[in-house]
């Protein structure tokens, strides 16, 4: 029995929740129960819909991350925790998943080398977790620091408590609409705050952690970087695809000639 303006944090809780307040930033926090939940597709697509809402959300970017590498995206995990170290430099969470990420890649090689079910929530923590201790807090998934502001008619919510389960059974989703998705997604800039997380500014920086290699140019990223006004690298960028894409060239020429303009404009 709930107390009158409280709601527990389970999973049929918070979708309740947000149907009563589309533009509620618990989407975060419903994000990370699909990641406990074993389904990645949903806690991806309910992540870059909330981030339409609230762009300066580090946690969302985190969750799409992890969505990402559960999906075996790795590269584009990568470009999105990459963002997340640009504004968070040594994010332990951040740089704990690119870690995990080399290990995972071998273990569970994305779907175009292989087929298979995707990464599980548990396998994300390091050393993954034995049959006896797959069960994993939503927690985890909430950088401190970093909750959303109040949404306008929204009654608040107590601080979550530890809700754990085991997960659930892999249930299907179409790869392909996915991708397409995730090609069309504009992740906005995030905000610069020194103080969001202890101890950040003493973890090494991301490239003496982690061998990244070459960033890849994808749409993905030049949206990113359209969103955070850099147009100068976005032209460079649509150019660079332009050489890989020739049969796109005339799309992405009227997409140069938009950046050229916002350009003058600036």
């Amino acid at each position: 029995m709930h107390s009158p303006g409280s709601i527990s944090h389970d999973t049929a809780s918070l979708e309740r929740h947000i149907a009563l307040h589309p533009g509620s930033p618990l989407f975060a926090r419903l994000a990370a129960r699909h990641i406990t939940d074993n389904r990645p597709a949903l806690a991806l697509k309910l992540c870059l819909q909330g981030m339409r809402l609230y762009p300066e959300y580090p946690t969302a970017l985190l969750l799409i991350a992890k969505a990402q590498v559960m999906l075996r995206q790795y590269s584009d995990a990568r470009e999105t925790l990459n963002e997340l170290l640009r504004s968070l430099p040594g994010c332990p969470a951040a740089v704990q998943l690119l870690d995990r990420m080399t290990e995972l890649e071998l273990e569970y090689p994305p779907y175009t080398a292989s087929g298979g079910n995707f990464v599980a929530g548990f396998d994300l923590q390091r050393g993954g977790a034995s049959d006896g201790e797959r069960k994993w807090s939503h927690q985890e998934d909430i950088l401190p620091g970093f909750e959303a502001p109040k949404h306008d008619g929204e009654e608040p919510l107590p601080e979550p408590q530890a809700v754990e389960q085991e997960p659930a059974a892999p249930t299907g989703f179409d790869l392909a609409a996915l991708a397409a998705r995730l090609e069309s997604a504009r992740i906005p800039a995030l905000p610069d705050d020194e103080d969001v997380m202890e101890g950040a500014a003493e973890e090494e920086p991301l490239q003496d952690a982690v061998d990244l290699g070459a960033r890849p140019v994808t749409e993905t990223l030049i949206d990113i970087y359209e969103q955070q006004g850099r147009y100068r690298e976005a032209i460079d960028a649509w150019h660079r695809l332009a050489e890989r894409h020739p049969d796109r060239v005339d799309e992405f020429e009227a997409r140069i000639r938009e950046l050229e303009n916002k350009l003058d404009e600036s």
